[in-house]
């Protein structure tokens, strides 16, 4: 966030030639000020994860998660039940 403002803040003097309310509300300053965000919090991101090298046991999520798939089973005697409700 730190080099988001730095980018923002110095882009809106070398182009405007000012640090006003004008010139950091202006396209170009707020858009290089986003941009670097977004690229210093990816390579940050990455690059701990790559650093940290832990590996992770997917599998003890399996019991963790109910999937929404149906049922066949279920499903076919729920409309079975409907069927007769409705006869």
């Amino acid at each position: 966030m730190i080099t988001g403002i730095t980018v923002w803040v110095i882009t809106a003097q070398l182009r405007y030639g000012e640090i006003s309310v004008s010139s950091l509300g202006e396209l170009h300053s707020m858009l290089f000020g986003n941009v670097t965000v977004f690229l210093v919090s990816g390579v940050i991101a990455i690059g701990h994860g790559l650093i940290s090298n832990q590996e992770f046991d997917f599998n003890s999520l399996k019991d963790k998660f109910r999937s929404f798939d149906f049922d066949d089973e279920k499903v076919e005697a729920d409309r079975k039940v409907i069927k007769q409700k409705v006869v």
